[in-house]
């Protein structure tokens, strides 16, 4: 139950490699409870998410983590949270399009096409929001509200509209408050969730082997 929870960063990077090692030598099944999506990444095999006391998804680790079954999974499985941004899809000039509640608008990326017009919040982590922009991203004017260094990672949490973001850039970075910053996001990894916070479209990670939504 969480070994590695009051080690310093470093020295948990490194038993980390050394139990999965010692796992894989072993015929043996193990049960390791970790409050950290890398852990469970790095051992692989099922993963099992619990929220208050309820299972509310199980099925191999990475069809868990590539399509979680609801905003609480991804906000569970992702360190930090999964950022939800509130968006309506509707029908535009040139097909279906996401609107977020700034006006910004764009067409929907391949894999969020089949979705029917409505309400949805649209999920993406923070190691694939960027702050360099391209010819393809969703470009968001922030401010900086703090710069958390991690290990060798720096939190970027940013405010725009009524909008918070944390961005997850590699690397010592620094930033002041209030900095002006775009954020940029890619459509092609974002995730839909509908009004009830079940995933309706995810970012094709090529995976076919379905996970288990515990009612």
């Amino acid at each position: 139950d969480e070994p590695l929870v009051n080690l310093d960063y470093k020295l948990r990077e490194e038993l980390r490699a050394e139990m999965l090692e010692i796992f894989t030598r072993r015929n043996s099944i193990v049960v390791y409870a970790t409050t950290e999506p890398l852990e469970a990444l790095m051992l692989g095999g099922t993963t099992s998410v619990m929220d208050a006391g309820r299972l509310l998804q199980t099925g191999s680790t990475l069809e868990v983590f590539h399509r979680p079954s609801g905003v609480r999974v991804a906000e569970v499985f992702s360190d930090p949270p999964m950022n939800l941004i509130p968006a309506q899809i509707e029908d535009g000039s040139s097909g279906l399009q996401a609107r977020l509640s700034s006006g910004l608008t764009f067409a929907l990326p391949e894999h969020m096409r089949l979705l029917a017009p409505g309400a949805y919040k649209l999920g993406i982590r923070a190691n694939h929001a960027k702050l360099v922009t391209s010819s393809t991203s969703i470009n968001l004017p922030a401010k900086v509200e703090l710069a958390d260094i991690s290990g060798s990672e720096t939190y970027v949490h940013a405010s725009t509209q009524n909008l918070r973001l944390v961005v997850q850039l590699t690397g010592v970075h620094s930033f002041s408050h209030q900095q002006e910053i775009t954020v940029a996001l890619e459509p092609s990894r974002l995730f839909a969730f509908d009004v009830g916070g079940v995933l309706q479209a995810s970012p094709n990670h090529g995976s076919s082997s379905p996970a288990k939504v515990v009612a």
